[in-house]
C-alpha cells in the first residue's frame, strides 16, 4: 500500500522537526519578517508589486552554500557518509549512488544558475521599532528601511507563487554532523514507507530534504540574523509561466532576477494592508525625508493607514581605519 500524503509529509517534516514547528508557527500568524532593504526598492515594491530573487552565486552569502557541498563531499568518506548512502540504498537499489554522487554533483554545476534567492529576517522581541543594528549595516546603503510582514500572509502569498520559504539553520560542524546521524536514523525508521513509494518519487523527496539542507544551513556565526530564506529553483533550467524574469543592475552587478508578483495593481491595496504591518526607517542623516517618502508611498498605492516609524538607534558613518 502507498503511503498517504499525510504520512509522506510527515517524513519530510521529520528531516527538520524544529525548521517544520517554526514553519507552523509563522503560518498561523506567531512572527514577524522584517525585509531589510533600501528606501528605493522598498518604493518599487509596493509600487509594482514585485519581490526581485537574485541567483545564488550574487548572494553576498553564497560560498556559504558552496561550504556545505564541500562539507558532505567530505563526509560521504566517513563511517557516516557510508552509513547515509547505504540507508538511501535500502530504499530502491542504486538510490544512494544516484541521488548523492550523479544528481548532487549536477545540481552543484547547476544550482548557482537555477536557484534564485530572497531573504527575510524573523523579528525578534527585543526590536520593537528600533530593528537590528547588524542588518542596517548590511542592507539599504544609505537609507536603509525595514517592511515588516506579517508572517502568515507571506506564506500564503509564496506559496501561490511556486516559492519555498524555510528558516536558516545556524550550524557548527558538530551540528552539521549530528543533523546527517538524524537523518540516518529517520530513513532507517521510514524505509518501508519510502520504499512503497515509486523510485523517482522517493528521490525527489529526499533530493528536497537535501536541497532545503544545503541552501539554508549557514555558519552558527550569522545566528543573529534570524534569517528565512525565500526560494525559487528552476525546473530544467526554466521558469513557470506565472515568474517572469530580466536583466537588472543590482548593486552595481548587471544580473539576472527573477520578479516574483506579489500582486496585481487591481487588488494592490487590500494586499499590501493585509501583508504589511508597518515601515521602520533606519538610522541614518535623512530619516525625516525618507518617512515622508515613505508615508506619501503608501497613501499613493491606497495604504495610507500603515504606520511609518523611525529607528531610535543612534546613526554612526562607518569610518575605515
Amino acid at each position: 500500500m502507498s503511503p498517504t500524503t499525510e504520512q509522506i509529509e510527515d517524513i519530510y517534516r521529520g528531516f527538520d522537526p524544529k525548521g517544520s514547528a517554526r514553519i507552523d508557527a509563522a503560518s498561523n500568524g506567531g512572527s514577524k519578517f522584517l525585509y531589510y532593504t533600501s528606501a528605493s526598492t522598498a518604493r518599487s515594491i509596493f509600487t509594482k508589486g514585485e519581490l526581485w530573487l537574485c541567483s545564488t552565486i550574487c548572494m553576498n552569502d553564497h560560498q556559504e552554500v558552496d561550504a556545505n557541498f564541500g562539507t558532505l563531499a567530505k563526509e560521504s568518506a566517513t563511517f557516516l557518509g557510508q552509513a547515509l548512502h547505504e540507508v538511501i540504498s535500502s530504499v530502491h537499489k542504486g538510490l544512494g549512488d544516484d541521488l548523492l554522487i550523479r544528481t548532487l554533483a549536477e545540481w552543484r554545476t547547476q544550482m548557482f544558475q537555477h536557484t534564485y534567492i530572497a531573504c527575510v529576517s524573523e523579528k525578534t522581541s527585543l526590536e520593537g521599532n528600533d530593528g537590528r543594528l547588524t542588518m542596517w549595516r548590511g542592507y539599504g546603503a544609505n537609507a536603509p528601511v525595514a517592511i515588516v510582514l506579517r508572517s502568515e500572509e507571506v506564506l500564503k502569498r509564496g506559496a501561490f507563487q511556486g516559492l519555498k520559504m524555510r528558516p536558516v539553520n545556524y550550524w557548527s560542524s558538530n551540528d552539521f554532523q549530528q543533523h546527517l546521524q538524524d537523518a540516518v536514523r529517520h530513513i532507517g525508521a521510514n524505509t518501508n514507507l519510502l520504499r512503497a513509494l515509486p523510485y523517482e518519487q522517493s528521490k525527489s523527496l529526499l533530493f528536497t530534504w537535501l536541497s532545503d539542507f544545503i541552501t539554508c544551513t549557514k555558519h552558527r556565526g550569522f545566528g543573529e540574523e534570524n534569517e528565512w530564506r525565500v526560494r525559487l529553483e528552476l525546473i530544467q533550467g526554466e521558469f513557470a509561466p506565472k515568474i517572469a524574469s530580466s536583466f537588472e543592475d543590482v548593486r552595481g552587478v548587471l544580473q539576472q532576477v527573477v520578479k516574483a508578483k506579489l500582486f496585481e495593481e487591481s487588488d494592490r491595496a487590500k494586499m499590501i494592508q493585509s501583508m504589511v504591518e508597518k515601515i521602520i526607517v533606519g538610522p541614518m542623516p535623512y530619516q525625516i525625508p525618507v518617512a515622508i517618502a515613505m508615508r506619501e508611498t503608501l497613501r499613493e498605492v491606497g495604504a495610507a493607514d500603515i504606520p511609518v516609524v523611525t529607528s531610535t538607534i543612534p546613526y554612526r558613518r562607518h569610518q575605515s581605519s
